[in-house]
């Protein structure tokens, strides 16, 4: 389940029962700025007031006792709960089996405003949910009642009905995850085209299916059916910054096909990756080689340096930085690059023999001969 960021810190928290089920309508993340703070509280305000006044036997949490949860953690995320961590102070504050979420960004030039259900405790997004496009911030508020009837059709037709147990779509995706994480493609491809014939609303499944099809890269058919599941990844979640940074990858291994991307496109999705989650260091590192690709080597430094400022064990972060300096005949820089490297990996062959290189073109050949002698010793010889 990926991560859900609530910042804001007012809400109110309605709870209805729809057969013996408990729904807690919590805080909705802002992304783009799209509503100053006031405009956040009063939308939460408005929704939770339609959604409480349309539902039956609704029973509202007092709203110091949210305040009190959300203020306990200042970065209070849905993720953070999976390890149970405050399990029984939610359930405390909560009393409900499912919670009610959602997003609210721009896409291009409209308002999205995506709403979903997850079971509580486990926080399992379930299928459906309901999504909303307005083109500003006036139409947002004018259609709060039509996005409450939106997501309580969704409830009454089965989303929030029942118990906790995953239902057998939710159990086709975690079983199509979890061949994905063990490697076994063909299997999580099958099983993940299942779960998509029978909801073809759930982003989760396309992505994973078009990494599974990514991971069979050799073949360049499959390679396109990556590309246009994450496609559709993105089309369903677009706030969701992994769905860009996987279609780039998508788009860089396609480079045989008719729809090859140019390198500036490639770096727009990694960029729009960058800009909905400016903290995944991972995020700096590819677009980093990318510049690197397109001999932009000092926009390549930029992002690779701040890829080790958010991580500073990630090694191919110093490799591909220490390639841009070379690239700049910047050998001081380049050697610092690989000195970090062997110090977190000792055992980098590589790291000791492109040292040498830098050492060499520093004119010193004792320490060039060291490194080489060490590299060696390790087993790396350059193909």
């Amino acid at each position: 389940m990926k991560k859900l960021l609530f910042t804001a810190l007012f809400a109110i928290i309605g709870v209805a029962a729809f057969s013996q089920e408990r729904i807690a309508v919590f805080p909705f993340e802002i992304m783009n700025n799209v509503l100053t703070h006031e405009e956040a509280v009063m939308f939460y305000q408005d929704f939770s007031n339609v959604f409480t006044n349309r539902s039956r036997n609704i029973a509202v949490v007092p709203r110091q006792d949210v305040e009190r949860l959300i203020n306990t953690e200042m970065d209070f995320q849905l993720s953070a709960f999976s390890a149970r961590e405050k399990t029984a102070e939610m359930n405390l504050v909560l009393n409900g089996t499912q919670i009610l979420s959602g997003r609210i960004g721009r896409v291009d030039n409209n308002i999205r405003v995506i709403v979903s259900l997850y079971t509580y405790p486990a926080l399992n997004q379930l299928p459906g949910g309901a999504t909303l496009s307005v083109a500003n911030k006036t139409e947002l508020f004018n259609r709060i009642p039509e996005l409450v009837q939106s997501m309580q059709n969704e409830i009454a037709g089965g989303g929030g009905s029942g118990n906790n147990n995953i239902d057998p779509v939710r159990a086709l995706l975690e079983s199509g995850i979890s061949y994905y994480d063990i490697g076994d493609y063909d299997n999580a491809i099958l099983e993940l085209t299942r779960v998509i014939r029978s909801n073809p609303n759930i982003a989760e499944a396309f992505n994973y299916r078009g990494l599974a099809y990514l991971s069979k890269w050799d073949n360049g058919r499959l390679v396109e059916a990556a590309r246009a599941d994450l496609t559709n990844a993105i089309r369903l979640d677009p706030y969701n910054a992994v769905y860009y940074f996987n279609r780039a990858e998508a788009y860089r291994l396609n480079s045989s096909s008719s729809t090859y991307m140019s390198s500036e496109q490639i770096l727009e999705e990694l960029s729009q990756a960058i800009r909905l989650d400016p903290h995944e260091a991972i995020f700096y590192v590819r677009r980093g080689y990318i510049y690197y690709e397109s001999r932009l080597y000092d926009r390549a430094i930029e992002d690779l340096t701040r890829a080790i400022t958010l991580n500073p064990r990630i090694i191919q972060a110093y490799h591909w930085r220490a390639w841009a300096y070379e690239s700049k005949n910047d050998y001081h820089m380049a050697k610092y690059d690989y000195d970090q490297i062997i110090n977190i990996a000792p055992h980098n062959g590589e790291a000791y023999y492109s040292r040498a290189r830098c050492w060499e073109n520093l004119g010193n050949r004792s320490q060039a001969d060291s490194d080489y002698a060490m590299a060696e010793s390790l087993g790396y010889s350059p193909r």
